[in-house]
């Protein structure tokens, strides 16, 4: 009989270590593989090649000052066995001050600390003795060489170079057959491979020997050193192939996606990084398609963009917004332009049924697609299609009109006329429209195509919280925030449905498509207390009181950052609120980064 696989929980954390150029390292607080991402080096190539791993895993033994032989390394090896069984286990995890993961062991008096720091082309493990008589570690590096995506049996690892400061103990290869990724396999995706292990060597501990190195090419720098809020977030700011900056959208999945870019640019680049922000959204702004940005841009071929979503551009007129804020001259004239752009689009009307209805709202929709942030598709269609006039677009929309009038100022005086037209029929159908009487909340979507849909109580609607100048009903903004925090609020973010509703999904697990009807219903998002933060400050206000009761709310996730470095997508819904999805995401890191700072601004003992 084989052992079940069991890994993730909240007290088995996973680690991110981003190298600025699109590789990194991924593993778990236990240092037990699950993920066919997790492993010590990850390298970043140009397309078409991308993402290769190279360095999964390792077999360790500490060989006592005694002689005795101790594992402290499990593995997964199918059909679902960990070993080695009598491994010790690490005492302590954590992160050094450069964000190196390091793990102490204690064995029969002997405290020593493995620490692994990376690089673009390397990754180097090293063994220091803290206490105790020194001793010697047996070191076997598992090699491959493939797509961080997709596992394989036969790899060739004659390209990677393997140095060391001990001495060889065995030069014969080694074959691991069936390496498993347990998590793979419960997600549906191909789950074992095989891996290389060229040779073992012995690294005295207690002296400057005991290091392993793995590299490819020229090597170069290490994970970014700074306090843990700004190391996380540099880890998504890459640098392209073709020179020009960009923001990866999670780990290690990910790559540049339109959406979570504009979202992640505030928190992680301002407002100490204005030059920054203007280069990476330059950059998509030469991207626009009829006043659309593309949803992502594709690994294989630059040219597949593909522009079916409404709040990409909308987002990138907020990004803008809160750059001119910090430095109101880097909203230069390419910026500009695209501001206008977008704004004229959406007005005449663009694709996938994008256009502005008599009363100045904002339609999206178009069969088939799912064209805001909730965007999960199915096998029988969209699974939150939210197709009509989406609360949250509005007041996107609502601020592009804003920004655009202040752009526009006495340069064009009958432009930022009509803008400002614009903009106060907007506010005024956003206040009367989308409040419901009978429950005296907003509402997620109102002229609905599917006129059978219910009144559902999303996230949402924080965007329209958090917008000022919206004559909203008297009490209705405060009802609509309290029943937020009643139903939605969770220590990890908020849930994208209200549990009473009979669609709602308490967990985010299973296969791909059980996954995805979870996905937006339900399932907590940490990147949601961004809104949340400003729906607060707008509706309440920024009193000390406030940002107090903000700071206690953002309080476990800011551990969970400063603890292992990164956030996760999303959690479950339902309490503990296990970990799921990506497991470092750059909207997860700048939004609640970006609510800190809100939080914190006069509040004692948040800053």
């Amino acid at each position: 009989m084989t052992s079940v696989a069991k890994y993730d929980g909240l007290e088995q954390r996973e680690w991110l270590c981003a190298t600025g150029g699109g590789g990194y390292a991924l593993g778990t607080s236990s240092g037990v593989a699950t993920r066919r991402y997790h492993g010590n080096l990850i390298v970043a190539y140009p397309p078409p090649l991308g993402r290769i791993m190279v360095w999964p895993r390792t077999e360790e033994v500490l060989v006592t000052a005694g002689g005795r032989s101790v594992p402290i390394a499990r593995a997964w090896y199918g059909p679902g066995v960990l070993t080695p069984v009598d491994a010790v286990e690490a005492v302590a995890f954590s992160l050094a001050p450069d964000g190196s993961p390091c793990w102490v062991f204690d064995v029969e008096g002997h405290r020593i600390r493995r620490r692994l720091t990376v690089g673009e082309r390397h990754a180097e493990l090293r063994f220091d003795l803290l206490s105790g008589d020194p001793c010697d570690v047996l070191v076997r590096p598992l090699l491959t060489w493939r797509s961080h995506h997709h596992l394989i049996r036969e790899p060739d690892v004659s390209s990677i170079q393997v140095t060391f400061g001990g001495e060889v103990e065995d030069d014969q290869p080694h074959v691991y057959e069936n390496a498993l990724c347990p998590r793979e396999r419960d997600r549906g995706y191909d789950y074992e491979e095989n891996l290389v292990a060229p040779l073992q060597v012995r690294l005295p501990v207690g002296g400057d020997r005991s290091w392993l190195r793995v590299s490819v090419g020229s090597e170069s720098g290490s994970c970014p050193s700074s306090d843990a809020a700004a190391r996380a977030a540099a880890s998504f700011i890459v640098r392209r192939p073709d020179g020009h900056r960009g923001i990866i959208a999670g780990y290690p999945w990910f790559g540049e996606w339109g959406r979570d870019t504009m979202i992640a640019i505030p928190g992680l680049l301002l407002p100490h990084d204005p030059g920054g922000a203007r280069e990476i959204m330059e950059a998509w702004c030469q991207r626009l398609r009829r006043g659309l940005l593309p949803c992502q841009l594709s690994d294989g071929s630059p040219d597949e963009l593909h522009t079916n979503t409404a709040d990409a551009a909308l987002r990138m007129l907020d990004a803008a917004a809160a750059l001119y804020l910090v430095e109101p001259g880097s909203v230069d004239q390419p910026l500009r332009e695209a501001v206008f752009a977008v704004l004229d689009a959406y007005h005449e009307g663009t694709d996938h049924g994008i256009f502005v209805d008599d009363d100045g709202l904002l339609v999206a929709g178009a069969p088939g697609a799912a064209l805001t942030w909730m965007d999960a598709i199915g096998s029988d269609g969209p699974v939150t299609p939210r197709r009509g006039k989406a609360v949250d677009l509005n007041a996107l929309y609502l601020r592009g009109l804003r920004l655009g009038a202040r752009l526009a100022g006495d340069a064009d005086g009958a432009l930022q006329a009509t803008l400002t037209m614009r903009a106060e029929r907007c506010a005024a159908a956003l206040g009367s429209r989308f409040f419901n009487p009978d429950v005296g909340w907003i509402r997620d979507v109102v002229d609905p195509e599917d006129p059978t849909a219910g009144e559902e109580l999303r996230p949402n609607l924080l965007v329209a919280l958090g917008t000022p100048g919206i004559p909203w009903p008297d009490g209705a903004a405060e009802r609509t925030l309290q029943a937020v925090e009643q139903r939605l609020l969770t220590p990890r973010g908020l849930r994208t449905l209200d549990p009473e509703h009979p669609d709602y999904q308490p967990h985010y697990n299973g296969d791909q498509q059980t996954r995805d009807r979870a996905y937006h219903q339900g399932t907590v998002w940490p990147w949601l207390m961004g809104p949340y933060a400003d729906a607060v400050i707008n509706v309440r206000g920024d009193g000390l009181p406030v940002r107090e009761a903000l700071g206690q709310a953002l309080a476990p996730l800011m551990s969970e950052l400063r603890s292992v470095g990164s956030l996760h997508e999303v959690h479950d819904g339902a309490a503990p609120h296990l970990p799921g999805g990506c497991p470092a995401q750059a909207w997860s890191v700048s939004e609640v980064v970006r609510a800190w700072r809100l939080a914190s601004r006069g509040a004692p003992g948040l800053e």
